[in-house]
């Protein structure tokens, strides 16, 4: 079970956090936050997700005690035609955090971290991290959901070639409440980046963290179609172009499928 004190304790009054909501269990911590209406800069954690949001309308699961599942309520003063550098830039901070805490406890940077389009983090081609954004316009206010698997060791079978964790990989439990303060911290310390509007630096930071242009893929579509593709770019206004049938293509949502590690 998540130390919500200890939590509170270091990040209300020295980061932007003004608020901790905990639950044992709820259906989605996005859901929740939407419910949140007049406030901001809100934290909402829980040790169990029993409906959690993926995109696509998918699901993320997770074993209870065992990984972070949070979502943070941020107010950005960003124009509507820019939201998707809210998405670049939460990718890249927790693509930081994450490889920060990896090269801290494995002791070298012998692993693969990648984040894949448009908001998901892959460790040795296996994903570890997921992320959802959502807004609500015209009031600039997001929604920024992450699902992390930290400590779980097993993971349901359609699920156990595609899904990493840090026990998995560093092969001991690490704190949860530890490293969801660090990347609290993280992202409070580089707002800064977001708030001098310096969108040409974010989404470099964000494709010089993918590693999938060049790279065939399988691509499905909203309506479940799957394409054989290759990545030729990625897109500022938040695209992805491929090659399809040696026709170009600019897609704006979708999935990447990559052949699983062995």
């Amino acid at each position: 079970m998540l130390d919500v004190k200890e939590i509170e304790s270091k990040l209300i009054g020295s980061t932007f956090i003004e608020k901790v909501y905990y639950f044992d269990e709820i259906e989605s911590t996005n859901n929740f936050a939407k419910t949140l209406a007049d406030e901001d800069n809100v934290l909402v954690i829980t040790d169990y997700q029993s409906r959690g949001k993926g995109r696509l309308e998918r699901t993320w699961t997770s074993e209870k005690y065992s990984n972070l599942t949070f979502s943070i309520k941020k107010h950005f003063d960003i124009e509507h035609n820019k939201i998707q550098y809210v998405n670049f830039f939460t990718c890249c901070v927790l693509f930081a955090a994450i490889d920060i805490r990896l090269r801290s406890r494995a002791g070298s940077d012998n692993f693969d971290l990648t984040i894949k389009w448009p908001n998901d983090i892959l460790l040795n081609r296996r994903k570890i991290c997921g992320i959802l954004v959502e807004s609500t316009l015209p009031k600039n206010d997001f929604i920024l959901g992450v699902g992390i698997n930290i400590n779980q060791d097993s993971f349901p079978e359609d699920f156990s070639n595609y899904a990493a964790s840090f026990r998995k990989f560093l092969g001991y439990d690490i704190s949860c409440e530890e490293f969801l303060i660090d990347i609290i911290k993280l992202y409070d310390e580089s707002l800064e980046l977001m708030a001098s509007r310096n969108y040409n630096k974010i989404f470099k930071l964000w494709k010089d963290h993918n590693k999938f242009i060049g790279k065939d893929i399988i691509f499905v579509t909203n309506g479940n179609i799957e394409r054989n593709a290759q990545i030729i770019d990625f897109l500022e206004d938040g695209g992805v172009k491929m090659k399809i049938d040696n026709k170009e293509i600019v897609y704006y949502s979708g999935d990447i499928r990559i052949v699983p590690a062995s």
